[in-house]
């Protein structure tokens, strides 16, 4: 829909955007307290947003529970890789 109306794309962009700068900020804290090892917090903040936006595109596909409860763990899994954070 956000190829084909201007104020959806803006709309979607705008909240982008948001989410990114609030994790961001998380991960900046989380490098500053050494709970995090990654070397940008803007860069993993991109990496971690894609990440989830890719898995949202698949549920929305193909939905199932199962499905659902492992993508959440494979995101966890990926995103401690991205922060390099072993848990």
């Amino acid at each position: 829909m956000a190829a084909r109306d201007a104020d959806y794309a803006k709309l979607v962009h705008d909240h982008s955007l948001q989410w990114i700068t609030i994790l961001e900020g998380i991960i900046s804290v989380g490098m500053q307290e050494g709970e995090f090892l990654a070397e940008n917090a803007a860069t993993s903040a991109r990496q971690i947003n894609t990440l989830i936006d890719g898995y949202s595109s698949l549920l929305i596909l193909d939905y199932s529970e199962d499905r659902r409860s492992i993508f959440l763990n494979e995101i966890s899994e990926l995103a401690f890789k991205i922060l390099k954070k072993d848990f």
